[in-house]
């Protein structure tokens, strides 16, 4: 997939920013070195040197302060239009990458799978709430010497039903860290940044059938623990899940902009090399002031009439 033709004359038009930039920045610095000088000459008696020797002294400076100021204008407006491009670029190599890129689609898609991991999380403290009630349920009646089987058949339909619901709500969790966790891959730093919040282990409907067989001693025992854990879980609140997402989300941020500014690096390089022929600041500078400023003002102020026209209808 090519860059797209807009895309090229921005990255043409930072080269050029950048080239001219950097010459008036040399132009800047031999200045200073002869504006030096000429201070080094001034006449050594002040108003006791000779007139032509202190008019003469004056105009150079003068000459050179006004060379200074104006190629310190031109680095401003350079500067400016820098500030109009770079949004614009950054923005149409996003657009580019995330349908060329895999790895940076990746990032660029990592809001929607923390946006995905929330919603299903959501119903996770109620779901084992009434997990740890039904379990506490069993457990008591386990401990009824006179329970009768029924009525624990009953209480265990009832703790697998909510084990069910518990378990299925889970393992959508654990299907969105297993993608996460299967893309990192071997990259260490992207799976150390880029980690969903830990959870207990909420696939308990093996375990409630494995939990009618135990004796009545080991069934208490361990569900008393499970259930501690459940409650434990609902305890501690969202506090620690969302600061969880939230280092994530903004790790996925820092990745997806810092492979940007990668890919970016090495445009900004070509461009530089192939995209520019030696020019005049001054015709750089209008054409870029044409494109970029009067430009985007044409455009926006069609945009205020539209709506000034919409408005009347």
């Amino acid at each position: 997939m090519d860059l797209s033709e807009n895309t090229l004359v921005l990255l043409r038009d930072e080269a050029y920013v950048f080239l001219c930039r950097e010459a008036l920045e040399q132009q800047l610095a031999e200045l200073d070195r002869e504006k030096q000088a000429i201070v080094d000459t001034r006449p050594p008696f002040g108003v006791f040197a000779r007139k032509e020797t202190r008019e003469a002294f004056t105009r150079s400076l003068q000459m050179a302060n006004e060379t200074e100021a104006a190629l310190r204008d031109r680095v401003d407006q350079l500067k400016r239009l820098d500030d109009w491009i770079k949004p614009k670029l950054h923005d149409a190599i996003a657009a580019y990458l995330e349908a060329a890129s895999p790895e940076y689609g990746f990032f660029a898609s990592m809001r929607q799978v923390f946006a995905a991991w929330r919603t299903d999380f959501a119903p996770l403290p109620e779901l084992a709430t009434a997990f740890a009630r039904e379990v506490k349920g069993y457990r008591e009646l386990v401990a009824e010497t006179k329970s009768s089987a029924k009525r624990q058949v009953e209480a265990l339909a009832h703790l697998r039903n909510a084990a069910v619901r518990l378990e299925t709500q889970a393992e959508h969790l654990c299907v969105l860290a297993r993608d996460l966790a299967s893309f990192a891959g071997e990259d260490t730093e992207i799976a150390r940044d880029l980690r969903l919040p830990t959870l207990p282990n909420f696939h308990r409907v093996a375990w409630v059938g494995r939990l009618a067989l135990l004796p009545a001693e080991s069934c208490i025992r361990e569900s008393t623990l499970v259930e501690n854990e459940a409650r434990a879980f609902v305890a501690a609140g969202t506090g620690g899940i969302e600061a969880r997402l939230e280092a994530s989300e903004t790790a996925a941020a820092l990745h997806r902009e810092r492979f940007l500014e990668s890919y970016w690096t090495q445009l900004r390089a070509y461009a530089q090399t192939n995209y520019v022929e030696e020019r005049d600041v001054d015709s750089v500078l209008a054409e870029l002031a044409q494109r970029y400023v009067q430009g985007n003002i044409a455009e926006r102020q069609a945009d205020l009439s539209r709506d000034v026209f919409e408005g009347e209808r």
